[in-house]
């Protein structure tokens, strides 16, 4: 099943499978930066801030992707749907290096 949602920057999307795991890894903007390609400190501070949302509700929401290695769900965080919508929007920002980056919801 392809599960579809919304990115910023130049991120996109496939229908890659990511392996899940029994528990979410803690995984945060500065684990990522950890896995970034060799290139010293410049390199690490061209990061984009990127957005990436889930607004189909649910009670738990979980991305994972080429941005961490497909090394584990990071837990996306919950909050009202606009306008007083009762579907939750799950969202979370994510420092990435500019280009292209593969990503799946969980």
């Amino acid at each position: 099943e392809r599960l579809m949602g919304t990115a910023a920057s130049q991120t996109s999307s496939n229908g890659e499978t990511a392996e899940e795991s029994d528990s979410p890894q803690a995984i945060t903007n500065d684990s990522i930066r950890e896995l970034l390609p060799a290139g010293g400190e410049e390199r690490k501070n061209q990061v984009v801030p990127t957005l990436f949302q889930w607004p189909y509700g649910g009670s738990a929401v979980y991305i994972a992707g080429s941005f961490n290695d497909w090394g584990g769900k990071v837990p996306m965080k919950e909050s009202q749907g606009a306008n007083g919508d009762a579907t939750p929007v799950f969202t979370i920002t994510l420092d990435l290096l500019p280009g292209r980056h593969y990503y799946k919801f969980i």
